[in-house]
């Protein structure tokens, strides 16, 4: 049937439409009941995607509340942070400066450890002042006396195998080593006989109220970082005269043009005297690692100080001192100890 001739049919009889494309022409009549099946399917899907849409509004309401939400509460964190830090820092009653070092364990360049700027030791003498300065009413030698009988007597009782308890620290006397059988002896080769120390209530109560200036990091000066005895292998402790020592460090290497410009020098604690090391036992001398035979000191307390031009391969304009940080001991021998 031509398609002019189907309209006008249909056209003239609307009531029965469905009829009349039924018989007139049932392709057609399929094709339009297909088409408002697809009409009825496109409407749910749009009201689906209409609900979607709203959802969706709402989520993303939602979510940006969330997200702003969740900022707040971190910078909100981050001032109650920074606000702690302050109430801490402030609570701190002193600092210790110090500068950063470069961190030998580790090849980071960016890895530094903190090495305290410590000021002059005190010895007994300048705490007899300080007692002094506090109202003591007892003379300067008399005050002396009373400390030096205190450390013996700490001394004493501590080499007698008794713990010790003061204001500033606890003291146990203790044995490291292992005994490998029930039967076995002391042997001063494997075993070692020491002195555990503890900081006492009071001292650890004061440790918290210290706080940490860094001054910066270190200029590329000598530093000292350790010494060993060779002969007995003690670490920072003990020295044996006429025996190689071995030092490690920085830019420690002796060098300058004149002789008074570089060298070593052992500084007695109680006195001050001074007892140089011969240049020419130097058999080791590195930028980080110095050897030399110690010289025929006497038992005691000493400081190690160095001084050289030396720096990262060239020579500075003045020469620089440094001290190591460690006090080392000379013990007396069998036959001092026997006289």
């Amino acid at each position: 049937m031509p398609k002019k001739t189907f309209v006008l049919l249909v056209n003239f009889f609307p009531r029965h439409r469905r009829k009349c494309t039924k018989i007139l022409n049932p392709a057609t009549y399929l094709f339009s009941k297909f088409y408002k099946n697809l009409q009825k399917k496109s409407y749910r899907v749009n009201f689906l995607f209409s609900r979607l849409k709203k959802r969706t509004f709402f989520w993303g309401i939602y979510r940006g509340f969330k997200t702003w939400l969740r900022l707040v509460m971190l910078l909100v964190r981050a001032r109650y942070v920074q606000l702690k830090n302050t109430n801490v820092m402030a609570k701190k009653t002193t600092f210790w400066q110090g500068w950063l070092m470069d961190n030998p364990l580790t090849e980071d360049p960016n890895d530094f450890t903190l090495k305290v700027k410590a000021g002059n030791m005190v010895t007994t003498e300048d705490i007899a002042k300080a007692l002094q300065a506090e109202g003591s009413e007892f003379q300067l030698e008399t005050l002396i006396d009373i400390l030096n009988r205190g450390d013996r007597i700490i001394r004493n009782k501590l080499l007698a195998g008794y713990s010790v308890g003061t204001g500033v620290f606890y003291a146990y006397p203790s044995v490291s080593g292992v005994w490998r059988d029930k039967n076995e002896t002391f042997d001063e080769k494997r075993h070692k006989v020491g002195v555990n120390f503890q900081l006492s209530a009071t001292m650890r109560e004061g440790v918290k109220q210290i706080g940490v200036e860094v001054l910066g990091v270190s200029s590329a000066g000598p530093e000292i970082s350790s010494v060993t005895d060779t002969w007995t292998g003690e670490l920072n402790g003990l020295l044996t005269p006429d025996e190689v020592a071995s030092v490690k460090g920085r830019n420690i290497q002796l060098a300058g043009e004149q002789e008074n410009e570089s060298g070593l020098r052992f500084i007695r604690v109680d006195d001050n005297s001074v007892v140089e090391v011969d240049m020419r036992r130097l058999t080791v001398n590195n930028p980080s690692a110095l050897s030399f035979r110690i010289p025929k000191l006497s038992p005691g307390d000493y400081w190690l100080e160095l001084t050289t031009r030396y720096s990262k391969g060239a020579l500075t304009k003045e020469p620089r001192t440094t001290r190591f940080e460690k006090v080392l001991n000379v013990p007396a021998n069998e036959e001092n100890a026997g006289a």
